[in-house]
């Protein structure tokens, strides 16, 4: 799967890489479906 990015997002993640939070985009994205999964439980 495919996916593009608004320009804000990618700055969110670049963001992210620069603080030393993660090591690579495919984490942050990770994480990101992670809490997603975490906030849908609660539903």
């Amino acid at each position: 799967m495919n996916i593009q990015l608004k320009p804000n997002q990618e700055q969110f993640i670049q963001k992210q890489l620069k603080s030393g939070r993660f090591n690579n985009s495919e984490q942050v994205i990770y994480t990101a479906f992670y809490l997603l999964e975490i906030l849908d439980q609660d539903d």
